[in-house]
């Protein structure tokens, strides 16, 4: 009893929730713990697992089996708990790699894989993510993989709303842009917008919209409810509440309420009757409630006409339509935009152009000024978050810049942007024309941080961590893009400026040798040789040859090249060793077309230490002295010349 009682002793530190009985079951269950904490996941049995991995994961694997058949005890089960949490989840880690990996096609590609996407990786994805899909679906999906997918993968359970939020983009980018409503009659894309807000209105009708997608659209697209005859019907009746109250028809050099607006709806109405597309019931409508409505008040355009003037006399510059601006300066900018308007759409008479080109030169201007003011807000947006605007943002303002900037795309797209607004939008605004910019530069700066702290790039070799891993893949993928053709210049820019070698697949396996011999040299005051007796010297000295090599063949990269300079001076020099020379371990090449014999190897000034080495120099010098200079070619004096400088002086 007192043998086995020393033998229970040691191992006091078991928790009191097991028994003495349970040592050996203890020292594997702890490997397991440590594990999991050192790698961020359970054991596996892969081609790259090691063998102690193996070994614990069919240990863990035994204890699941062992729990299903009701043969593991409690207090282990409890143990396994407490200690490991994720033990019975045998699929864990495999499944957290493959979420991890549609994230990163999400950031490369900006969409969700496919199931039936060509690519095979791509395929495995798309089908992986409707396996999610389904399981969420029944219920069967673990809570925690569910609030995961939900943070890092937006819309994964529901990808129709990003497409759906995309086609409103492009509606919204539509009204602002023509400022007013597509047409269900005009082909392409404005016949499809037209069509796409026609189901949105009936899906409220029925009570299909969703809450945030109805709220989206009330903030947008102000009005998108209405058809336009509504639409139509309840200006003309505010038109004919005016007319009525004041005794004439507005004018847009107007002050009173609406009177700008409604005398812009007007001269609409009166271009749309003269080109014969005025539908016959508005016209008939117009002619019931508002009488005298399609003649045109030529004073007012003359009066309009004055007073623009009168402001660009003043001010020496065209009316803007500013916050800075009072009321009439922007009444009458918004009066000169119309004749712009009018002017692109051929409705603005020779007659009125000549007297715009000699009363307000350069009316017709396309609004710089304006350009240039939103613009900058862009710009200060993307410096204050850090992001570019998207059209999902609760800030209408936000919003608001996101369609301004996807007009900006569309004509760079079409060739329509003005160079000089292109070369603004690239200085200030980096990444203008890359949709997915921000996602891309949050990974770039982890890898940025990464070599920061472990002075290299990561890689996606075994012995790296699960962070690292992901890391070095996506720095592979851009490399992999690179050569492709299908990285864009901003991210290229980016790379080489934090990452100037990021290209180099292979550099981090390098380093790690080259700092080795760093710490050799530190060691030994000594460069290693390659056929040194000592395997660690013999192997170091080897790889050394081999950036020589190299060096001399011009394949050793130029980053490689500065980094053996700046940390191993002298590595380039052919060491020879000291019990073959006499010489101290060798640190020089020797003289051109000199013998390899001792003194002869090398011609830097030995170390004081060095006696022996110090009389072989010297009998060297001396025998080189004294033969004749025919014999010694002038490659070799001048070479003589630059490493031992008065080697021919003789001395008293």
């Amino acid at each position: 009893m007192s043998h086995r009682h020393s033998r229970a002793t040691p191992m006091r530190s078991i928790p009191d929730a097991l028994h003495d009985g349970d040592e050996r079951w203890l020292g594997p269950a702890v490997e397991l713990r440590d594990f999991l904490a050192h790698h961020g996941r359970l054991p596996g049995v892969g081609v790259d697992a090691g063998p102690t991995e193996r070994r614990l994961a069919r240990w863990v694997k035994s204890q699941r089996e062992a729990e299903r058949a009701g043969r593991l005890p409690i207090r282990r089960a409890a143990w396994l708990d407490a200690q490991t949490p994720a033990w019975r989840l045998a699929r864990d880690a495999a499944w957290y790699a493959t979420a991890r990996a549609v994230g990163l096609h999400i950031t490369e590609t900006g969409e969700y894989p496919s199931a039936s996407a060509a690519d095979d990786t791509t395929r495995r994805l798309g089908t992986w993510l409707r396996t999610q899909r389904r399981a969420q679906r029944v219920g069967r999906l673990d809570h925690a993989r569910l609030a995961w997918l939900d943070l890092n993968l937006p819309f994964w359970a529901s990808p129709t709303d990003e497409l759906w939020y995309a086609t409103a983009g492009r509606v919204a980018e539509f009204v602002a842009e023509h400022e007013r409503m597509p047409r269900a009659d005009r082909d392409g894309e404005e016949g499809r917008a037209a069509r796409w807000l026609r189901t949105q209105r009936a899906a409220e009708r029925d009570g299909r919209l969703d809450d945030e997608q109805l709220a989206w659209l009330t903030d947008t697209i102000p009005g998108w409810r209405s058809a336009h005859d509504d639409a139509w019907r309840r200006t003309a009746d505010e038109l004919a509440r005016f007319s009525s109250e004041w005794g004439e028809l507005p004018v847009t050099g107007g002050t009173r309420p609406d009177e700008h607006r409604l005398a812009c709806w007007l001269g609409a109405q009166r271009a749309a009757a003269a080109r014969g597309t005025l539908a016959p019931w508005r016209h008939n409508r117009l002619d019931a409630r508002i009488a005298g409505w399609s003649v045109r008040r030529n004073h007012s355009w003359s009066d309009r006409l004055a007073e623009a003037a009168a402001v660009l006399n003043r001010h020496g510059r065209l009316p803007a339509r500013s916050v800075h601006a009072d009321e009439t300066e922007r009444r009458i900018a918004g009066w000169i935009a119309a004749q712009r308007r009018a002017a692109r759409a051929g409705r603005l008479d020779d007659a009125r152009r000549r007297q715009l080109d000699a009363a307000i030169p350069g009316w017709s201007s396309s609004g710089e000024a304006a350009w240039r003011t939103r613009a900058a807000e862009l710009a200060a947006f993307a410096s204050r978050h850090g992001r570019l605007p998207a059209v999902r943002d609760a800030d209408p303002a936000a919003r608001g810049l996101a369609v301004w900037l996807g007009r900006q795309r569309a004509a760079a797209d079409a060739g329509t942007l003005v160079e000089s607004r292109e070369r603004w939008l690239r200085l200030h605004v980096p990444g203008w024309r890359d949709h997915h910019l921000g996602a891309w530069l949050g990974t770039a700066e982890r890898v940025v941080a990464f070599r920061a702290t472990h002075g290299r790039l990561p890689t996606r070799g075994s012995t790296a961590s699960a962070l690292e891993r992901e890391l070095g893949v996506w720095l592979n993928n851009q490399r992999s893009a690179e050569r492709a053709g299908r990285l864009g210049p901003e991210r290229l820019r980016w790379l080489g400026e934090q990452l100037p070698d990021w290209r180099d697949s292979r550099l981090a396996g390098w380093l790690e040798r080259a700092m080795e011999v760093e710490r050799y040299v530190d060691e030994h005051a000594r460069i290693p040789h390659p056929r040194s007796t000592n395997p660690r010297s013999r192997r170091l000295g080897g790889w050394l040859e081999t950036q020589r090599a190299a060096l001399r063949t011009g394949r050793l990269a130029a980053n490689r090249a500065e980094w053996l300079d700046t940390r191993l001076p002298g590595w380039d020099e052919v060491p020879h060793r000291a019990a073959a020379t006499g010489w101290p371990n060798g640190t020089m090449d020797p003289m051109p077309g000199a013998p390899r014999a001792a003194g002869a190897a090398s011609a830097r000034a030995p170390r004081p230490s060095d006696e022996r080495a110090a009389r072989v120099l010297q009998e060297w010098v001396t025998r080189l002295r004294d033969r004749d200079d025919l014999e010694l070619g002038a490659e070799q004096r001048q070479w003589l010349d630059r490493r031992l400088p008065g080697w021919d002086q003789r001395t008293a």
